[in-house]
């Protein structure tokens, strides 16, 4: 859960799952009064720490539409690099990928 403080409320989440093609994958969401606040940021920071340090991954995945640039951005901001574009759910999406040495 992603909350702005401890005790208050949740405005969000992240969370590691198997990605529709292998591996796992990072995924968020926060609602939209709270973007831009680093709260997502921070968020996705800790589970990518978790993913390579505790659970010992190699390489984490996170796939989003090519035309939502606010998760781009923030993808983008956590070091992870586009690693190909492909058609999924009736649109263009982007899987970027981080790789444990990289990240």
């Amino acid at each position: 859960m992603i909350r702005p403080a401890a005790g208050q409320d949740a405005v969000g989440i992240v969370w590691l799952t198997p990605h529709h093609e292998g591996g796992i994958e990072l995924s968020f969401v926060l609602l939209p009064e709270w973007q831009g606040r680093g709260l997502a940021f921070r968020a996705c920071s800790e589970a990518l720490c978790l993913g390579f340090g505790e659970l010992g991954l190699a390489r984490i995945v996170s796939e989003t539409q090519a035309a939502n640039t606010k998760s781009i951005a923030l993808l983008r901001r956590l070091g992870m690099r586009v690693e190909r574009s492909l058609q999924r759910f009736g649109a263009e999406q982007l899987l970027f990928v981080l790789d444990r040495e990289a990240g």
